[in-house]
């Protein structure tokens, strides 16, 4: 789109030491909302570090950015 964006990354524990190829998930907020929706309301860091940590979720990086 020719223009800079902003976005907000989650990566799972331990990324930094890992090495390991994640899969990435793209996830867009709702009307009204933006970048930080999913980290600051819907506290996806928290969600997310306990279904990883529960062998619920496979570790993954999250990509939001505003979608407007």
């Amino acid at each position: 789109m020719g223009q800079f964006r902003r976005i907000v990354v989650y990566t799972p524990p331990g990324y930094d030491r890992s090495g390991i190829r994640y899969p990435v998930l793209y996830l867009q907020h709702g009307l009204g909302e933006d970048e930080m929706g999913w980290s600051d309301q819907g506290h996806e860091n928290f969600i997310l570090d306990n279904l990883i940590a529960a062998g619920r979720a496979k570790p993954m990086i999250v990509v939001n950015e505003n979608g407007m």
